[in-house]
């Protein structure tokens, strides 16, 4: 009958649901923890208390909607931190050039590749010919953008940039908050273009750990370190 077809519907959704919240207890934590850990370790590397917290506030509430975790975005940052930007500069930079791979459609691996491509570039003052190939071919609308605004060939922008990789972090940034050369924001762009099915279940999942992370925060009277320590206390009594 319908009301037993309903009701096998509703069982099996109900199932659906809870596996999918057991499945992201790992992410959760690793959340959660990296929301307690991230403002340390970036005081630890010279950032003071209050601008490592609005780099983490700002971290965790830019990358909502977008399928990048924290624990990724924080990871990111911390490795500009190291190659000499500030806090915020680190934090913006990292957003920025995050929105702009996700808006030239590039995976997991291709992400991690550009970063690490970059970083290297920023510790030394100066973008190799490799990192600006990996980089480049890495998020080329971002390139053609660039090109369009400042009137310059891929070529003429890598010499542009080849002595001063900060000033290729200034534009993306300028373009990841602003828009030019024909894009929208890449903040804005970047959520439009990751509409897929696996990246609506990877949103899912980064949704499914905050709510997890309020329940914590909840459990810690609003404070998210204390429910952590309440809950390890707890678990290993």
């Amino acid at each position: 009958s319908l009301a037993k077809v309903g009701m096998g519907g509703l069982i099996a959704a109900t199932a659906a649901v809870g596996a999918a919240i057991i499945g992201n207890i790992g992410g959760a934590i690793k959340r959660i923890d990296t929301l307690v850990a991230f403002p340390r370790v970036l005081q630890s590397l010279g950032a003071s208390s209050d601008a490592a917290k609005k780099s983490t506030d700002k971290l965790s509430k830019s990358l909502q909607g977008l399928p990048t975790s924290l624990s990724d975005g924080a990871a990111g940052v911390q490795q500009l931190v190291t190659s000499g930007l500030s806090a915020e500069k680190a934090t913006d930079a990292f957003l920025a050039v995050n929105n702009a791979l996700l808006v030239s459609g590039q995976g997991t691996a291709q992400v991690q590749a550009a970063f690490m491509q970059l970083n290297q570039a920023l510790s030394r003052g100066s973008i190799q010919g490799q990192e600006w190939n990996t980089i480049a071919s890495s998020m080329p609308t971002v390139l053609q953008a660039l090109g369009k605004e400042t009137g310059k060939s891929k070529e003429e922008l890598r010499k542009m940039f080849r002595e001063n990789p900060q000033k290729l972090l200034d534009n993306i940034i300028k373009l990841n908050k602003q828009g030019g050369g024909g894009l929208a924001s890449l903040d804005k762009q970047a959520r439009q273009a990751t509409g897929g099915i696996g990246t609506s279940f990877a949103n899912m999942n980064n949704s499914i750990q905050r709510g997890m992370q309020g329940i914590v925060e909840a459990i810690g009277g609003g404070d998210l370190t204390k429910g952590q320590e309440k809950i390890s206390g707890a678990i290993t009594e």
